[in-house]
């Protein structure tokens, strides 16, 4: 079964965003991004930064995490304009 991370890695391969490129808008770096894409167990945190990033709804791939108060924050409200 495909896990957390791999399922975000996969969407940044199709998005075709360079992982070095999408570190520095994150602000951390390449070790620590791969290390969260190797992680089973991502935060969702992670994903939404990652998300707002790449313009990318995780939602649709993580139904049951995300609440009302999650995307209110202010990544997500960014991501979704």
């Amino acid at each position: 079964m495909t896990h957390r991370g791999q399922i975000v890695a996969n969407i940044i391969r199709k998005r075709g965003h360079p992982l070095t490129r999408l570190a520095n808008k994150l602000g951390i770096s390449r070790n620590t991004l791969y290390s969260n894409l190797e992680n089973p167990t991502s935060a969702y945190s992670f994903m939404i930064k990652v998300g707002t990033v790449l313009h990318h709804d995780f939602t649709k791939e993580f139904p049951t995490p995300f609440n009302r108060y999650t995307l209110d924050t202010p990544c997500c409200i960014e991501a979704k304009k």
